[in-house]
């Protein structure tokens, strides 16, 4: 499910992959509640507001039809069981929370040189969408060989560290270092030393509990969920979203239903389809509101191409539908095509 979405599943800035293969019969409840995870933490963490219900709807249809087109895809070890599990870690997260441990799934079974769709068909659990096995546009890869903890990675240096573990950058030379989730009063670093599930590294870098109402802080991240860092410097504290008008700096800080407008207060977001005029605060329902070059939202949502239709991925006023990209061309709902 590569290509533009219609939001961005992200969280703590590390990218979330939704194609995530779910077996056996239990596997349409354990995507629409890893779907509904992730999103019920942007909308608390990012300020991503809830498109209206009929479109929500749609949306997660299209979600689980891909997660079944994941599970027939070959050597995808991931269960509904560890499905559910990543989805019960996100929910109880924080906001600073970059990928829960319950989320390191299992590998499979492609060996390197394989062809496939997703990283989780691979042994290495990395698939490759650059190189001499994939070609360009076709939405295929082939599986790439992991970096080991403590063997050195970035740079020149081709592959990717392990799962379970992160290239540290500011070592010399940079290395692979496994990851660490630390409980409260456990160093931390935002690298390979992370927190448990509902704990911040904080600015003496100690793993802590996330901050209750009232609590100073310098970030939404360091407040207990759905509280947002709001106020002026110094004088920011964890609060409650605000209501329509209530000064904001972006949407985290405002009540569901709610965004940032470009008079940083809170407004009604209203809707608009693909070809309609949008803004600030008129969202696309797929895609995004194009920038003008004074920098604010301006313009016309994308033109969204249904399944199985004829496109162009550099043609930025038209996009596949969610859950979907520009394969070869055409418009494919995600893992619909098997590589091989």
């Amino acid at each position: 499910m590569r290509g533009r979405k219609s939001r961005g599943f992200a969280l703590g800035g590390a990218a979330v992959s939704l194609a995530l293969a779910c077996n056996g019969s239990a596997n349409s409840s354990a995507c629409n509640d890893y779907y509904a995870a992730v999103l019920d933490k942007l909308a608390q963490c990012g300020g991503y507001p809830t498109p209206p219900a009929s479109e929500a709807a749609r949306e997660l249809a299209r979600f689980v039809e891909a997660c079944q087109n994941a599970l027939a895809l070959p050597g995808n070890n991931v269960t509904s069981a560890d499905l559910e599990a990543c989805a019960g870690a996100y929910s109880s997260a924080s906001c600073a929370i970059t990928k829960p441990a319950a989320c390191q799934l299992p590998p499979g079974s492609q060996p390197v040189g394989a062809a496939c769709n997703e990283s989780a068909q691979c042994q290495s659990n990395m698939c490759s969408m650059s190189g001499s096995g994939s070609a360009a546009g076709s939405g295929c890869g082939t599986c790439g060989a992991a970096i080991a903890a403590g063997q050195r990675c970035g740079g020149t240096v081709k592959g990717e560290c392990a799962q379970g573990s992160v290239c540290n950058l500011t070592g010399t030379p940079p290395t692979c270092e496994a990851l660490i989730y630390g409980d409260a009063g456990a160093t931390c670093d935002g690298l390979a030393a992370q927190c448990q599930p509902g704990l911040y590294c904080d600015a003496k870098m100690k793993c802590a509990a996330a901050l209750p109402s009232g609590a100073a802080c310098t970030g939404t991240y360091e407040c207990t969920p759905p509280l947002t860092c709001t106020g002026t410097a110094p004088k920011l504290a964890c609060r409650n979203p605000g209501n329509a008008g209530v000064a904001c700096a972006r949407d985290a800080d405002c009540a569901p239903g709610l965004g940032c407008s470009d008079g940083k207060t809170c407004g009604t977001v209203t809707w608009a389809s693909g070809g309609q005029a949008c803004g600030n605060l008129a969202r696309c329902l797929v895609g995004f509101c194009p920038f003008d070059p004074t920098g604010k939202q301006a313009g016309k949502c994308p033109t969204v191409i249904a399944d199985g239709q004829p496109c162009d991925p550099k043609n930025l006023a038209e996009m596949c539908d969610v859950a979907a990209s520009c394969v070869g061309g055409t418009c494919t709902l995600g893992d619909s095509v098997v590589c091989m």
